[in-house]
């Protein structure tokens, strides 16, 4: 995204000025972002609900958006004054203004007292889970303004953790982040054609049915393969489901002691024979027959 329209890597060598991949100064937040750092209420709901604070990492989803709206104030002067009379500010908004935006801090991390405005592991501590988000009662986005310095960090600064080197490798490669070849999207059935399937998938054929983020390679796991859904098991026959006869099929029930077997067929009541293949013929008595008896 430069100037809030989507552009490719071709429209990139096209423009004649450099463009600006994601927020590496404060200036280049968005209006929107501005108005978030500024009606933070400091609540702390969202630190208390962030997971990356709770494993006591020392990412702070409100101490973040504090120190970015101090920076604001502090080089607001700079920023809204004219470029000939920026000259005439004083030191402490020209220190300011030398400020990096992201980098090595001093002191506290999620509170420095010198160096960069944030520090660079409280930038990539977030799992982007999206709970402060949610908790926040100002509708503060504090997962997308770490994006957006995430994203200039990563595409002008090259600057991100050691850890993420071979997963940008993978992608760029082989087009999903575990460098498989690419192959066939899917390597087995993965829904139910009808709704009574009599041959249900194997466990084994379901568990690697399942690929990466639109990659095309198979998810390589080490773990149980996975049961079929429950729908599968629970399959039940029901009126209007054609089957194999050899599915259709049931076994003969018991026959009663001192009577024939009865059909199938002779289960039906006589008002229902219309709804029933066989011949309507009443229910056989399930007393036993008499016996003679000799004289």
């Amino acid at each position: 995204m430069v100037a809030g329209k989507p552009v490719t890597m071709e429209d990139l060598e096209e423009m004649e000025e450099e463009p600006v991949l994601g927020v590496g100064k404060i200036e280049d937040f968005t209006w929107k972002a501005m108005l978030d750092f500024a009606t933070c209420t400091e609540c702390g709901r969202c630190q208390s609900q962030c997971p990356a604070w709770n494993t006591e990492k020392p990412l702070s989803p409100k101490m973040l958006i504090m120190n970015l709206r101090d920076h604001a104030f502090q080089k607001g002067p700079w920023i809204l004054a004219a470029e000939e009379a920026r000259e005439g500010l004083s030191d402490k908004v020209k220190a300011e203004v030398e400020r990096p935006l992201v980098g090595e801090t001093e002191g506290d991390p999620t509170h420095p007292d010198g160096g960069a405005v944030i520090d660079t592991e409280v930038l990539w501590s977030c799992v982007t889970c999206g709970a402060c988000v949610n908790q926040c009662p100002v509708d503060i986005e504090h997962v997308d303004h770490i994006i957006e310095m995430r994203r200039y960090q990563t595409l002008v600064e090259s600057a991100f953790p050691s850890e993420l080197a071979s997963l940008f490798k993978n992608m760029e490669n082989k087009g999903n982040p575990w460098g498989c070849p690419p192959g066939p999207r899917w390597t087995g059935p993965r829904t139910c054609p009808s709704r009574c399937q009599s041959s249900v998938p194997t466990s084994r054929t379901w568990a690697t049915s399942t690929t990466s983020s639109g990659s095309g390679a198979p998810v390589p796991s080490r773990t149980a393969p996975r049961r079929p859904p429950a729908r599968w098991r629970r399959c039940r026959i029901r009126p209007g489901c054609r089957l194999p006869s050899s599915a259709t099929a049931k076994p003969a029930m018991a026959t009663p002691r001192g009577g024939p077997a009865t059909s199938s067929s002779s289960r039906c009541s006589p008002r229902k024979t219309s709804r029933c293949s066989g011949s309507s013929t009443p229910r056989a008595s399930s007393s036993p027959a008499p016996t003679a008896t000799t004289p």
